[in-house]
């Protein structure tokens, strides 16, 4: 089994190379761990105690960032390291001044592994979600270093306990010091396939930090400008699959006074001069809003970051990612505004979207047709106060995990410093 991970990890690399010759994406992932060596070898002094963050993406991060900013205040003579394996979360991050160093996780070689650990030497390790680098992880417990898996979650369905990388996940597992739990769900799987116990229910983090920004005052400039007084519908996150679908709900909503907000799961700006020239008059990108005319009932946001403050001027919202084999992206983003939602049909995964739609805060719909028969219904039948307020308390009440997690931390990381 541990032949075939090396393998894989081979084939990927390779594929990964041939990609980067047309794909720009596939390219920062190569470029990016370029002289990984050099840069920490540079960055690292000695007799400097580091601690190291890792996140696969952006989505990870924004579950365990909360975390990572108060362990920093409360360790504020620890260096800090922050890792990504994808180039969405570097690509944000990087210039970051909340960590000393921020760069690309190397690809999990043995040998990689080995120098990694060897240059850094960190003291405590943290990594959010589902983190299970095999050469790393082994390297990891070899040398004893304490390591700590945030907001995990597993499901029935989850590979890490199918048969045969299960053998592999189990090392991994019983490797970390402790783990962080979003549900009981996970605390049982991790206990039955892996005979893990060293872990306890928390929740998930995320609620923390999306509670807190909601409370931010910051504003998008021009959308107020844009939205006046019409029913708004921010489609968040939208993957091709979902943009196809709601571009041609719009053109069955002519006869009522909407502004659709759409934010792609990624800004490529081809993609959005493409739609836009389709329906000239009507659609317009963030970046030419001075050019915005009473005809444009479509805004595409074509930068980074402002989906999470977008949702507070949403009547309405349309979740991107469930026609997608990843599943819908971040739900919790608008609950926290009161804000009922729809989205495709992978959503089974996800505690939040099942919840929501128990408390007929979010509605799935599988098609184009009853994608029009959810908004329709929302415009002629606007949500009452009551449910509103039921959605904001769900946010509210699974808040805190960030908390109990950070505390935790700080309690174990007082007996290892």
């Amino acid at each position: 089994m541990k032949l075939i991970y090396n393998l894989f990890l081979f084939v990927c690399v390779f594929l990964i190379r041939t990609m980067a010759l047309h794909d720009a994406k596939a390219r920062k992932w190569i470029d990016g761990r370029k002289n990984w060596r050099k840069e920490l070898l540079k960055k690292r002094k000695p007799d400097e105690k580091w601690i190291w963050f890792h996140c696969s993406s952006v989505g990870e991060y924004e579950d365990s960032c909360i975390i990572f900013s108060e362990i920093l205040k409360q360790c504020p003579e620890k260096k800090s390291i922050l890792t990504f394996f994808s180039p969405s979360g570097y690509e944000l991050l990087k210039e970051s001044p909340d960590y000393d160093l921020v760069m690309y996780l190397p690809l999990d070689t043995k040998k990689n592994a080995k120098d990694f650990l060897a240059i850094l030497k960190p003291q405590v390790i943290l990594f959010s979600r589902s983190e299970l680098w095999y050469n790393l992880i082994v390297e990891i417990k070899k040398r004893k270093i304490p390591a700590f898996l945030l907001s995990l979650k597993l499901n029935n369905k989850s590979s890490f306990i199918k048969w045969p990388p299960r053998i592999l996940s189990k090392d991994c597992f019983t490797a970390y010091t402790f783990i962080y739990c979003q549900d009981e769900l996970t605390q049982k799987l991790l206990i039955k396939y892996f005979n893990v116990f060293n872990n306890v229910v928390t929740g998930n983090p995320r609620f923390d930090k999306i509670y807190k920004e909601s409370m931010s005052l910051k504003t998008i400039p021009c959308i107020m400008q844009f939205v006046e007084n019409s029913f708004v519908i921010v489609a968040g996150s939208v993957l091709p699959k979902d943009e196809e679908k709601i571009l041609k709900v719009i053109k069955c909503l002519d006869k009522y006074n909407i502004k659709f907000i759409i934010v792609p799961h990624e800004i490529k700006n081809e993609r959005i001069d493409y739609t836009i020239n389709k329906i000239p008059g009507k659609a317009i990108r963030y970046s030419d809003i001075h050019k915005l005319t009473g005809f444009h009932n479509i805004l595409y946001i074509d930068f980074v970051g402002a989906l999470k403050y977008l949702y507070k001027y949403a009547n309405f919202a349309v979740i991107g990612g469930g026609f997608d084999h990843i599943g819908i992206h971040n739900i919790v983003e608008p609950a926290v505004y009161g804000v009922k939602t729809a989205f495709g049909p992978n959503h089974k995964n996800y505690r939040e979207a099942i919840d929501l739609i128990k408390i007929g805060g979010a509605t799935i719909y599988n098609n184009e047709s009853e994608l029009l028969n959810i908004i329709t219904n929302e415009i002629e039948n606007p949500s009452d106060v009551a449910i509103k307020n039921e959605i904001m308390d769900y946010v509210r009440t699974n808040a805190g995990a960030g908390k109990k997690i950070t505390d935790s931390l700080i309690t174990q990381f007082s007996e290892l410093f």
